[in-house]
């Protein structure tokens, strides 16, 4: 895939192409699109991640047009996604610091919600009279995540709670999708020019200790005063967290020369126990940013 991407702007554009139409259909594989933008903009630069993500947004908008959706949706989404890419990707070209990155990042989601909630009054109302808001409730009604036995008014209470921590939610889902995005990007690049590069790379991964700090200010504030908008914030927080939880896991067991299936263990938990096993996950990763734990396994080893 990587090769193809790098053979030309014509190969690239096309690629980017395909896996967005296919992302209609299974979502998930728009993150290959976004990492075939944030692979030629850590190899080439943004200049060249612009001119491509700019190209395949146009064709995008047009073949909306031609499904009789207003161009500009499909063109603005689209390049909304790729130039937060393209932002973050060259900034980890850059900086080669995955900590500088990732805490900009995480500074950006909690600030977004925090803008919200300052400009939002009603932040559940609001979400409610979105046009989507009821195609989400028929789907929560059609996967039956509501008992029938349940009476309107606790269903409605249900859904009001969903309201209330869906900027959070939301920040965080597109926070997971751009680390994924960039994390593949990286991979591919390692691949074609930095043969097990990445894995290194990722086995270090951590946002360090101003991050860490904020991340528990955060949490601190969610506690005591019990407001909406520290507790979206923390949902947006805690996602980014997530990935260095898992990098110190991996990162441990290859330490201490550890079987793998310590690390299929941990994706089984993840997989079964998303919720609950994310944020153990996230706090072992805001543990890790101030103890680091892979640098005193180190020391002891020497």
């Amino acid at each position: 895939m990587a090769n193809f991407i790098m053979a030309g702007a014509l190969q690239a554009v096309g690629f980017i192409l395909l896996f967005s139409v296919l992302s209609l259909f299974l979502p998930l594989m728009g993150l290959l699109s976004n990492a075939a933008v944030g692979l030629i903009t850590l190899r080439m630069g943004w200049r060249r991640g612009l001119f491509i993500a700019l190209i395949s947004s146009a064709v995008l908008g047009g073949l909306t047009l031609l499904m009789q959706v207003n161009p500009l949706v499909g063109f603005g989404f689209s390049m909304l996604i790729w130039l937060a890419v393209i932002l973050l990707a060259t900034l980890l070209g850059s900086t080669v610091s995955w900590s500088k990155t990732l805490t900009v990042l995480l500074a950006v989601s909690v600030g977004a919600v925090l803008l919200f909630h300052m400009n939002v009054s009603d932040p559940v109302a609001f979400w409610q009279n979105q046009p989507l808001w009821m195609q989400f409730v028929e789907v929560v009604k059609n996967v039956q995540m509501m008992p029938e036995e349940m009476s309107s008014s606790e269903q409605q209470k249900l859904l009001d709670n969903a309201a209330s921590i869906l900027s959070g939610s939301i920040a965080g889902t597109v926070s997971v999708l751009l680390i994924l995005s960039l994390l593949i990007a990286r991979h591919w690049q390692a691949m074609l020019y930095n043969p097990g590069g990445f894995g290194a790379e990722w086995r270090e991964l951590q946002l360090g200790k101003p991050a860490a700090l904020l991340m528990i200010a955060v949490i601190t504030l969610a506690l005591f005063s019990q407001q909406m908008t520290a507790i979206n914030m923390v949902f947006a927080g805690l996602t980014v967290f997530l990935f260095q939880g898992i990098a110190l896991v991996h990162g441990v067991v290859a330490l201490l020369q550890q079987h793998k299936a310590w690390l299929i263990g941990m994706y089984i938990m993840l997989f079964l126990m998303p919720a609950h096993g994310g944020i153990l996950l996230a706090a072992f990763g805001i543990i890790d940013s101030l103890a680091g734990f892979r640098s005193q396994i180190k020391a002891r080893k020497r």
